[in-house]
Parts: structure tokens; sequence; C-alpha cells
């Protein structure tokens, strides 16, 4: 998949994200339900307890109607929610409960509509007093004493405003003093006024009743810590998953090679595992001294793929590079060499790193005379080649005279050639843009080679990298997936783009070996 394109992603590419970060994802939402667990655990138990109150207004003595009008009803529940929780009923409990005996606790009141799913109403018919409270007892106490509380307040409230209004009425009446007066139809009216009054004031009883008293709770309503413990796994499982999308989009590490053929835009023709310190005890060519080695299956299988992307040898100057220094490069062409050398084919490997040669290195060869020694015109290139029997003893597998084995003896057919880099020039771009390398190179290309590799220096390092791919028939370059990052590969990629020459295929070193041991090649601080 293309990093950090969620939106490309499939299921499959989902489940190795997640894989790829099965540590974190499952790490951040245990730790968060084990430390909400014993964080609600630890926290003091609450107990709520709640009354119930309906509105039920007085009944008028002087009026047979039992019409309740909604909307003051409404209003009249609404207001109740606010009062209970203010002041004024709280010095009242605070008084009559005795400030001593008083738990910590916090008191809610809410309008209810009990019968909302019965009746239809869409109303409130009543309000809950609820009280918190680490005491279950207290909380019970105080949610009736609230309720109770509210009521007598209301009711106080109310026989106040009747006999204020019926003083009021009573001192018009002494205003009537002559018979005369007494007898108008206005007199008459005040005193059923004042009658009315007297006795609404006498039958208050606050419009609000207790229909559920509250009972002391058996059980604390939180903390919980089981649900604490639920609900954190979900949000630490949630953050977890951001985590590793986020972890996901700035991680620029390459982990398969399909994701480097991706983002090259080439094909991949072979895969180099990593193998264990063990195997470089005897050399570098682990080809050769481990033929049987899962390492030396993978270099067969390479020399097959490079054999049908050159069309059987039709292209057979090859430059190999790098886009950094050290990502096993020299090794991976050396064994690739000595491969293709032990199936029988004639191969000259060209050491062109004028700024930090290896082949001489892993071969054991002496690097007197090389590359450098020819272009100063130093050297011819007949005594400039050194000759490597991959099938030979150890002590009879250097010779020199490489031109004269290519050309005429049948029984060296097996042997690997190599033109080192020679000493160390002072001015190395400039000798591999010389019209001298160039002659040198159509020299090689005369002689009865099978395959020429060209060993090029990292090509973002220096520009000698694209000056010598146009020397060569196909250009491969080689990713370590231990060391090379996307923004390296994005712009090694765009670097290649501007080379005008075939690219046959890339070649991928440092996977973990699939269905085998992991292979740590690479881990060995080895010169590549």
């Amino acid at each position: 998949m293309a990093h950090g394109d969620s939106a490309g992603m499939t299921i499959r590419d989902y489940l190795n994200l997640l894989r790829r970060h099965l540590v974190l994802v499952l790490l951040i939402p245990v730790l968060a339900a084990v430390g909400a667990y014993f964080y609600s655990s630890s926290q003091v138990q609450m107990y709520a307890a709640s009354a119930y109150l309906l509105y039920q207004p007085a009944i008028n003595p002087l009026s047979t109607s039992a019409y309740v009008d909604p909307n003051a009803q409404e209003l009249q529940v609404q207001a109740a929610t606010a009062v209970i929780t203010g002041l004024d009923v709280a010095k009242r409990v605070a008084s009559a409960q005795g400030a001593h005996r008083l738990p910590s606790f916090s008191v809610q009141a809410s309008a209810t509509a009990p019968d909302q799913a019965g009746a239809g109403t869409s109303y409130s018919t009543g309000v809950a007093v609820e009280v918190s409270s680490p005491d279950p007892q207290g909380a019970a106490r105080l949610a009736n004493a609230y309720a109770t509380t509210f009521i007598s307040w209301r009711a106080e409230t109310q026989r106040a405003a009747l006999t204020a209004g019926a003083n009021a009425v009573d001192d018009q009446l002494r205003q009537f003093i002559t018979p005369q007066q007494k007898a108008s139809s206005e007199y008459v009216v005040l005193q059923e006024r004042l009658r009315e009054l007297e006795l609404r004031a006498a039958t208050a009883t606050g419009d609000f009743v207790v229909v559920v008293p509250a009972t002391v709770p058996t059980s604390p309503y939180e903390p919980n810590p089981a649900r604490s413990a639920v609900m954190a796994f979900g949000v630490g499982l949630f953050v977890a998953m951001g985590a590793a999308f986020l972890r996901e989009k700035l991680d620029t590490r390459l982990r398969t090679s399909s994701e480097v053929g991706e983002l090259l835009g080439l094909p991949v023709v072979g895969r180099i595992p990593m193998i264990e310190d063990g195997a470089l005890a005897g050399g570098h060519l682990v080809i050769v001294d481990h033929r049987d080695s899962h390492f030396a299956d993978a270099f067969r299988l390479l020399v097959t793929n490079l054999e049908f992307a050159s069309m059987g040898g039709e292209r057979r100057v090859l430059m190999f590079t790098s886009a950094l220094q050290g990502e096993g490069k020299s090794v991976s062409i050396a064994n690739l060499a000595a491969s293709l050398a032990l199936a029988g084919h004639r191969v000259l490997l060209v050491d062109a790193d004028l700024r930090r040669p290896q082949l001489h290195r892993l071969f054991g060869l002496r690097n007197v005379t090389g590359v450098s020694s020819i272009i100063a015109g130093k050297a011819a290139p007949d005594d400039a080649m050194q000759v490597f029997e991959p099938a030979g003893q150890a002590a009879a597998r250097i010779r020199t005279g490489a031109t004269k084995v290519a050309a005429g003896k049948e029984g060296s057919q097996s042997s690997l050639w190599v033109l080192t880099a020679g000493p160390l020039p002072p001015n190395p771009g400039e000798m591999v843009t010389s019209q001298r390398f160039a002659a040198l190179m159509e020299r090689l290309r005369s002689m009865p080679y099978d395959y020429i590799f060209v060993d090029s220096p990292a090509f973002l390092a220096v520009g000698d990298s694209a000056a010598l791919a146009g020397f060569a028939d196909a250009l491969v370059p080689l990713v370590n997936l231990r060391m090379s990052r996307r923004p390296i590969l994005e712009e090694f990629r765009d670097r290649l783009g501007s080379v005008p020459v075939l690219k046959l295929g890339v070649i991928i070193v440092g996977e973990k070996a699939v269905g085998a041991r992991y292979y740590r090649y690479y881990e060995s601080g080895s010169p590549v």
C-alpha cells in the first residue's frame, strides 16, 4: 500500500498495521482499563436516594371545577426544581436536621413525567428530589427532608400571600360604614372574596405531595470499577488505534520488497536475506564458502531472474548502484558475480567506485593497478585485470593475465575476472567522465565476457553514478530495507528517473526470510 494513504488501504493493510503495532494496540487499552479499575476502586462510595413529589393543587372549597391548567402546572413544576435546590430550603433543612448531623452530600431536583407513556401527557407532573452522599441513611433522610421542607415552605408562602390578600380586602370592607353602603353589591362581592381567601389560606397544602418517599439505598451507584474499566478500555483502544495510525504515518521505514518495488516503480528481480554473522567467518563470498545456505539459494534465484531480464545476455553491461553507502551493494555484486561464474558464465567485475573501492578487499586481491591506473595511462587493461577462481582452492584462486585466459583457455570458463579500482586518484569524478574511461569501457565490451558488472558509488552521495550509467546497457538499483527510508527512496527514484538508461529491476537486501530463520547479514558492519 502507499504509505500514509489510508483511503486506499484494504482490510489486509489494516490487519498488517495492527499486527505491526500489536503491542501498542493492546498495551494502551489494558493499562487504561487496569488504571481505571484501581482508581475507581479507591474512590469513596456514593449512595443515591430519591423522593418523588407529585403536583396536586389544593381543592378550592368555593369551586366545583377540578381542571388543572397544564401550562400552569408545567411552570409550577419547573419553578419547584429551582426552589428545592435554593438557599431558603437548604437553610430550613440544615436548621431542622442540625448542621452537625449533616453528612457531605449533593442535592438535585428534576422534573418528571411518570404518566407520559400511559396517558400521553407532554408536560411534567412532578419533581424527583435526589440526594447523593457517602452515608446511605443520610442520603435517604436528607431526600425526605428536602421534599417535606419544600412542601412546608411552599404552604407557608401560599398562606402568607393569601392572608395578605385577605387583610387587604378587610381594609376595603372597613370603608363601608353606612347601611346603604353595606347593602351595595360591591360590599357583597368583597365579603365573598374575603371568605374565599380565608378558606384558601386555611386549606393551603403547598400543591405538592410526597408520593414515593426515599428509602435507604442498599448499594452505591459509584464507583463502579467494572464499568470504569470497560469504558477506559474502549477509550484506550480508540486512542491506541489513533496512535498506531499516527505512528505508521510518521514511520518512514521500509518493511517488504513490495513496498520498495511500488515506490520505485520497478519489478523486484531478487531478494537477498540477512545471514548469520558466523557465515562471514571465512570471508564475504558466502556463495563460494556456503553453497548450500539459504543465502546461496537467493543468489541463484537472482541469477536466473537477471538472465531473463537481460534477455539472455543481450544486455551484457549492468551497472549496480544504491542510494546510500553501506547498503551491501559491493558484497551483493561480488556474490552475484561468483554465482554466475560457478554457473559457467564468464563475468568481469569492474570496481568503478574510485572514491571508496571495496571489491579488492572482498576478493582478497591487490589494488596496485586498476581502473585509475588505466585511465592515467600507467597500465594496460590486460595487465590490470585479475582472475578469481570460485571453484579452485583458496591458495590458487587468484591469477593474472585475464585477457589471455578469457580469450583462449577453455578450462577457465568458470573464472571470474576482477578489475579493481586502483590507487585513489585526486579527481575521481573527472576520471569516470573522461574519454579514456569511455575508451576503457569500449575495450571491455570487445572482450568475450558474458557479463560485465560495474560497481558504482552510491547514487545520492556523488554524481559519478549518473555519469557511469551512460556506459551501461542497463542499471540495477539495490535497496537495503534496514537502511533506506521512504524520503531517501523517493529522492532515489527521482534521480534514477533523470538518467536515460534502462532499469532492469531492483534487488532487495535485508528482507527477513519467510519460513526460515531470520538472517542478520548486514548487522556485521562489513565494508560494502
